[in-house]
């Protein structure tokens, strides 16, 4: 985990969740959300092995995941993982950065882009995205470049503004904003699977798919 926001969801969500299900915790890693945590991974490896931790689940930071197991790998640690899209850690451009023993790990994700590695057709929103984008950066496309993904981030979160916005009406304020917002109900989420906001609701995501890394393509790919 990461210091700050990103260890308070581990202490007070996921850990009561897992221990409520059973399961023992046997140690927890914080990591800064600077460069020091690079150097830092080493000595959390080892900390890890000698608590005798088999099962890590990984919600750190996208740029801290790979090199993670990485280290692991060469120190002969060959826990099994698992990931999320907590802080984007599924993510294309970053899966080259696995060892071989990440393979058959499985994630849990919103994210469409496995479909379209698989050769899916475009989901509409997706497509209404590249249709103002492409015209002006060709390099959005293919769907595995890294543009593609930056792009339908940006259309979902310009998209979502442009929604909340005009439906809050001319007198816009942040209690206006929020409260629009909050009257959306199911939206199309380019780059993800569809989702809602509502009140108290305002993450957007209902499901998620299983997603597997695969050492053959350094890839997410979809699981089943």
């Amino acid at each position: 985990a990461l210091e700050g926001a990103e260890r308070l969801a581990v202490d007070n969500t996921m850990v009561p969740m897992l221990q409520d299900l059973g399961h023992e915790v046997r140690h927890i890693e914080s990591l800064p959300m600077n460069t020091s945590a690079l150097q830092r991974i080493p000595v959390s490896v080892s900390n890890f092995k000698a608590a005798g931790v088999d099962f890590i689940i990984m919600a750190g930071h996208i740029v801290l995941a790979g090199p993670f197991a990485q280290s692991a790998a060469r120190s002969n640690y060959t826990p099994e993982f698992a990931i999320s899209d907590f802080n984007r850690q599924i993510n294309d451009q970053m899966a080259q950065y696995y060892p071989d023993s990440f393979d058959g790990t499985i994630a849990l994700s919103v994210s469409r882009f496995p479909e379209y590695r698989a050769g899916g057709a475009f989901a509409p929103v997706d497509q209404r995205c590249l249709d103002r984008v492409h015209p002006v950066d060709k390099k959005v496309l293919p769907p595995t470049a890294s543009a593609f993904e930056v792009a339908m981030y940006e259309c979902g979160i310009f998209d979502l503004f442009v929604a909340a916005a005009e439906a809050a009406g001319p007198q816009l304020s942040q209690e206006a904003f929020v409260a629009a917002a909050e009257q959306l109900g199911t939206i199309a989420v380019p780059g993800a699977l569809d989702g809602s906001i509502g009140p108290g609701k305002h993450h957007a995501v209902d499901f998620e798919r299983e997603v597997v890394w695969r050492k053959s393509c350094k890839c997410w790919q979809l699981a089943g």
